[in-house]
């Protein structure tokens, strides 16, 4: 009962994409709205969705568009492939946590260092610009890494020879 009624308002919006097309024969589609002509392709892609879904008896496809005011949500998964999407949820969130460090970088060079501000025309000379800018960049981290190696070796050395290395030389 529930396929009759189905394939009946498939073969309606069938219909209606068909007429839609005759008149686009006679009159361009750009003499429809903006909002028209996304409502147009959202409708015929929800129509080969739900004929595939129809003809091959399945209950899902990829990508499906369940809302033609917001195309963009998606069905609420479950089961079996919840665990695959929680999956590809995370993978997503490692990918965006590297992407904001990186972009933190260079949003760092564009305001510190004047990254943003390139004036130069030639590409040798731009590549040259951001070299030296890139250059200045990792020069300001080797005092911080200089001052954390000399702290370790201070710490060994303390671990090591104890209090006697470091007791003044004039009492």
């Amino acid at each position: 009962m529930i396929r009759k009624g189905i394939k009946k308002q498939l073969q309606y919006l069938r219909r209606n994409i068909t007429h839609i097309t005759e008149l686009c024969k006679e009159s361009p589609l750009t003499r429809l709205s903006r909002k028209s002509y996304r409502n147009l392709l959202l409708l015929q892609e929800v129509y080969r969705q739900q004929s595939e879904m129809f003809d091959q008896k399945k209950h899902s496809v990829t990508g499906r568009i369940v809302s033609i005011s917001q195309p963009h949500v998606r069905p609420i998964v479950r089961g079996k492939a919840k665990a695959v999407y929680k999956a590809i949820l995370q993978e997503a969130r490692e990918d965006e946590k590297q992407r904001v460090l990186i972009e933190g970088v260079f949003g760092r060079a564009k305001r510190k260092y004047g990254m943003g501000l390139i004036k130069e025309k030639l590409q040798n000379t731009s590549e040259n610009t951001l070299t030296m800018i890139i250059l200045e960049m990792n020069l300001e981290k080797i005092p911080k890494v200089f001052l954390e190696y000399l702290r370790i070796i201070f710490v060994l050395l303390y671990r090591f020879f104890g209090k006697v290395i470091f007791q003044p030389l004039f009492r």
